[in-house]
């Protein structure tokens, strides 16, 4: 069984919240799965598919046949900074404040320093 939201009111685990909102419906996984499953994709959306599996695919190609001349950091490196552009973009167009102060930079921080080291130490054990 999941929760999910209904459309009238918001999520809420309790019948009498401050609000006033519904509680959340009870169903089962199975038939929430049902509910998409005659859906068909539309050409856009296969597009977009196709094109990101391509992608990937590609990326790793890529990665073997330039290995011996570019080192994986630097590789990892380039991909890296001609994503930070793209989703800056992404973001600006879709109303994406990133230098506001929330409170998440320091566990973002955290969290990315966590990654580096382990995505170094993959590197390093790998290559």
């Amino acid at each position: 069984m999941i929760l999910i939201r209904k459309p009238e009111g918001h999520f809420s685990g309790s019948a009498n919240n401050q609000h006033g909102a519904k509680p959340a419906t009870r169903i089962n996984v199975v038939e929430h799965c049902d509910l998409f499953a005659g859906r068909a994709l539309t050409p856009g959306a296969v597009a977009l598919m196709l094109m990101l599996c391509l992608s990937w695919g590609f990326n790793q190609i890529a990665v073997k046949l330039v290995l011996p001349e570019v080192p994986p950091m630097l590789q990892a490196l380039t991909r890296s900074l001609g994503a930070l552009p793209v989703l800056l973009v992404i973001g600006w167009f879709r109303g994406v404040k990133f230098f506001e102060r929330d409170g998440t930079l320091w566990p973002g921080v955290i969290a990315g320093v966590i990654f580096g080291i382990e995505f170094v130490l993959t590197i390093a054990v790998c290559c």
